[in-house]
């Protein structure tokens, strides 16, 4: 019967070494000639081998969330965006997207950033760098109080890291108006 897949043969010893030695790209011939009797009681201990890995690390995947929120019209708009496992050099880039609600209900005295919990903002301008590893940041845009009494409306707020990740969140504007009485 074959045995270890190298084409040894339980009958003739001499076959596991030309095997192994095939394997490992020595010539059987350099080897001498086992005798049965010789391989008598041997081979019947058990041994543990340990494969080192050798390999780098996989740097976790750098990731970016917004959070969805909402607003009372004319009030700021402020989402939270996290990042994790941001590789050095990093940055993000915040855009602004229509939905319901149309640039003249948002976004028309700012948009800007903080990274310390907003006590410092910034205007968005570009791409915002990103310290290593995670951090967050704060995102606001102002909400327009119109006078219209309306459905809620939404706009997006999306962010991408530099490496290709993106999320996208979404801000609901609450309308704070009264139904206008028929006349």
């Amino acid at each position: 019967t074959q045995s270890g897949g190298v084409g040894a043969y339980e009958d003739d010893p001499g076959d596991i070494i030309e095997g192994v030695a095939k394997l490992g790209g020595l010539d059987p011939r350099d080897f001498p000639a086992v005798t049965e009797e010789e391989l008598q009681g041997k081979g019947d201990d058990t041994g543990t081998a340990t494969i080192l890995d050798n390999d780098e690390p996989v740097p976790p995947t750098p990731a970016v969330s917004v959070d969805d929120v909402q607003v009372t019209e004319g009030m700021d708009a402020v989402f939270t965006v996290s990042v994790t496992n941001a590789a050095p050099g990093s940055t993000v880039t915040l855009t602004l997207a229509d939905g319901t609600a149309v640039d003249a209900d948002y976004n028309e005295a700012r948009f800007q950033f903080s990274t310390d919990g907003g006590t410092t903002w910034h205007d968005v301008s570009e791409p915002i760098a990103v310290p290593a590893g995670s951090s967050t940041l704060l995102v606001r845009t102002d909400t327009v109080d119109d006078t219209a009494d309306e459905s809620d409306e939404t706009f997006s707020l999306s962010a991408t890291l530099s490496t290709g990740q993106n999320d996208t969140g979404t801000a609901t504007i609450l309308d704070n108006d009264e139904p206008v009485p028929p006349t």
